[in-house]
């Protein structure tokens, strides 16, 4: 958010809520979201808020809200639901609306507590073809 062009969107897609996935953090919520906003200075509008599974979110969706004028995203990060199939999907969204030269971050990857999310990432890179190429180039643990 702070590395934000002007004409650049930033947009969140959560549950913010706990027990409807099995793997639901209890800390995500939207209440404590909106605070760290308001901790970090970002106008709530500032922000579409997407409050659904992200498995129900199409790569047209995220781009419309990103507008076309600006060729897509240069960060998409990647820590919704944990189990492969999730997993899978937003990588595949977050491939199709990144900007040419776009990273994706993508969340617990060598976590043992969420073995779907490393399962879905190595599935990614060996579909044939891809949605869309990406090249790892960092892995850092727990900051």
């Amino acid at each position: 958010a702070f590395a934000r062009r002007a004409n650049e969107s930033l947009l969140a897609c959560d549950l913010f809520a706990t027990g409807v996935e099995e793997d639901n953090c209890p800390e995500a919520n939207l209440p404590m979201f909106l605070d760290l906003l308001k901790f970090l200075n970002i106008p709530e509008g500032d922000v579409a808020i997407l409050k659904q599974n992200s498995l129900e979110l199409r790569d047209v969706d995220v781009a419309a809200i990103a507008g076309s004028a600006i060729g897509g995203y240069r960060l998409f990060h990647v820590d919704g639901a944990h189990y492969a199939e999730a997993t899978m999907h937003d990588l595949s969204v977050a491939a199709c609306v990144l900007a040419p030269g776009g990273v994706v971050l993508v969340d617990d990857l060598h976590n043992l507590r969420w073995p779907g999310v490393q399962e879905a990432f190595h599935s990614y890179m060996r579909t044939v073809p891809p949605t869309r190429r990406l090249v790892p180039f960092l892995y850092t643990g727990r900051l």
